[in-house]
């Protein structure tokens, strides 16, 4: 009779582990867990903005302000702001309208010998280009000029404007075309 019982409970347990393994091995493998909420962060993509070199504003221009930004959609439209600046030892860069967005950063004259570097240019967002520029003012001057970088940085597929950063402030935004 003991054998009997022994047999029993042994069949018992062995059905009792067989029926857990199927359990675990029939399990669908859960959803990982979600968080509460999501953390969006713009992606951000540096740009290389080139410094046009041999370019001046031309005397007729008419200042909206202080600073202007301006974005050039052809060749036309920039050669009514700028001139070419040609010197026996000065090289002038040719701008790419096809490739390159083109664009220019001036400031009413000045007594001040000042200059305007480019920084630093990004993509936030997939959708616009934030160019930041440093602005220096140096030594005083007897006469005025009108400081005025102009840059390219190359076309996007999605870029609908471009932030301008001046000394770390944002001064502006110019729908690209």
């Amino acid at each position: 009779m003991k054998a009997q019982v022994w047999i029993t409970v042994s069949l018992l347990l062995a059905t009792m582990a067989c029926t857990n393994a199927r359990k675990n091995e029939n399990k669908t493998q859960s959803d990982p867990v979600k968080p509460d909420t999501a953390v969006v962060t713009e992606q951000t993509v540096a740009v290389v903005a080139t410094p046009l070199n041999g370019y001046f504003l031309r005397n007729t221009y008419q200042f909206a302000g202080d600073t202007d930004y301006l974005l050039f959609p052809n060749q036309t439209a920039f050669d009514a702001v700028l001139g070419k600046a040609k010197t026996m030892g000065n090289k002038i860069d040719m701008p790419d309208f096809g490739q390159q967005i083109v664009g220019a950063i001036t400031l009413k004259p000045v007594r001040n010998q000042t200059t305007l570097t480019l920084r630093k240019a990004e993509v936030v967002g997939g959708t616009t280009v934030d160019l930041y520029v440093e602005s220096t003012a140096g030594e005083a001057l007897s006469y005025t000029i009108t400081p005025t970088l102009v840059f390219q940085f190359p076309k996007t597929a999605g870029i609908q404007a471009v932030n301008f950063y001046m000394n770390g402030i944002k001064a502006a935004t110019v729908p690209a075309e």
